[in-house]
């Protein structure tokens, strides 16, 4: 019916052809009618929550108008619309999304390799031993990558680094002691230990810079405060963990600190020192070298599980507390995202940092913390610490992809409605066409 009306309106078939093109195509554009005379060809925003079928049921047919609470279009005089192939919108980056592809299954398979064949003997020695060589490197290659020029830039922005380092430092260690004074026996003292330890674990820095980009936050911010974050957690992280088991009457051996220093202090300040002359090499191998930091933590869990799973972890863990375990780390990651989200929106935080403080505040570094427990925790309890990391790794990467593309979503809507988005239109005079009548 409107495609008849629509020929009736127009004799130039050409005009009315291209018409029905951008009828039937999938639109979310903002453009203020009238139009004059010109050719704009327009890519279909696949993102954009509004749908064609909206666009059909506003038509005006007997004056030719398209509206809708999103798209406004106006067809008057002898303007023709048609829809171009090209994507309007940037597509999000692939390298973090394939990185996560095979490392989030990876962490769950060493996990069930660790307990199907599990090293013991000299072959756990020697595994052992490349932990701590394998630990060693990883922090020198983040130190060779770590670049004074992106701290220097991002570090003006106070506000941001206030709200993330408060997140990471000071609410969530809060969340673990007030959830586990409520619930003192909700879980084993050894998966209590592994929660609270990723309460006091920093923020992860290839992951949540990545959220933060695809969900179009600060990306510049958030770069300088997750390696602010890393830096400063490899100090407060141990110091953190022993004052909330000392709350919870337990205690840690603080003599695992010198183990901190020599293996993850000490690398991390000589990769930075020879930046200078392996910095280049560095930054052009990144996607490399984050394969070897991965493969470096599968070989630290590896190692940890299969002590525990010698001294028998699976037979004092039923499929129970394995449930509760996920529950509490689910909790807690929802609870901090909301804490963010109410926080944000009372101090009128920009959305750009609000998304940079989201991602920040609520992701935790299993490259960081991982490393950590093989050093601060000995024997089998050492598995059980590690396995809260593991868990709420991946949650933390399941939800944060989602928030992400909620809100690159949101962006793209707000600046629809604010008409300052780039969507990639281009317009092109045109004449008019000749003939009696036109659209």
């Amino acid at each position: 019916m409107q495609r008849a009306n629509l020929r009736e309106q127009a004799g130039n078939d050409a005009a009315v052809a291209a018409v029905i093109r951008i009828i039937d195509a999938p639109l979310d554009l903002r453009q203020s009618p009238p139009l004059s005379s010109c050719q704009i060809y327009v890519g279909g925003l696949a993102r954009c929550e509004v749908w064609w079928e909206g666009l059909r049921q506003r038509i005006a047919a007997s004056h030719g108008e398209l509206t809708s609470v999103v798209n406004k279009f106006a067809i008057k005089g002898r303007a023709i619309v048609t829809a171009h192939s090209r994507s309007p919108t940037r597509r999000a980056p692939k390298a973090s999304k394939a990185g996560r592809e095979w490392f989030v299954p990876a962490l769950i398979g060493v996990v069930a390799v660790a307990s199907l064949l599990p090293c013991y003997g000299a072959g756990a020695r020697v595994f052992d031993s490349l932990a701590l060589l394998a630990i060693g490197s990883l922090f020198f290659l983040q130190g060779a990558r770590l670049s004074r020029d992106a701290i220097v830039a991002g570090t003006k922005n106070w506000r941001l680094h206030l709200g993330i380092t408060s997140t990471t430092f000071v609410l969530f260690p809060l969340l673990g002691l007030a959830l586990f004074g409520l619930n003192p026996g909700i879980l084993t003292p050894p998966l209590q230990i592994g929660v609270l330890f990723v309460c006091a674990l920093p923020s992860t820095v290839q992951s949540s810079i990545a959220l933060t980009s695809i969900a179009r936050g600060n990306v510049v911010g958030a770069i300088c405060a997750a390696t602010a974050s890393n830096i400063l957690g490899v100090i407060l992280t141990p110091m953190l963990l022993a004052l909330m088991l000392r709350v919870q009457g337990a205690a840690i051996d603080l003599n695992g600190l010198w183990k901190i220093f020599v293996e993850l202090i000490l690398p991390f300040i000589v990769g930075h020192l020879l930046r200078p002359w392996i910095g280049q090499w560095a930054d052009q191998n990144r996607s490399i070298l984050a394969i070897t930091d991965r493969s470096s933590v599968l070989l630290v869990v590896y190692t940890a599980f299969s002590a525990a799973v010698v001294n028998g972890v699976w037979s004092q863990t039923p499929p129970i507390t394995l449930m509760e375990l996920v529950l509490v780390d689910g909790l807690l990651l929802v609870v901090v995202l909301f804490a963010i989200k109410l926080g944000s929106r009372f101090f009128a935080v920009p959305r750009t940092d609000e998304v940079a403080i989201i991602f920040c505040g609520s992701q935790k570094s299993a490259i960081t913390g991982v490393p950590m427990a093989h050093l601060l925790f000995t024997g089998p309890a050492a598995g059980m610490i590690v396995l809260p990391i593991i868990i709420y790794h991946q949650l933390q990467l399941w939800l944060g992809a989602w928030l992400a593309r909620r809100y690159a979503s949101a962006a793209i809507v707000d600046h629809l409605a604010e008409g300052s988005v780039d969507l990639g239109i281009r317009a092109i005079r045109v004449r008019p066409p000749s003939g009696p009548s036109g659209l």
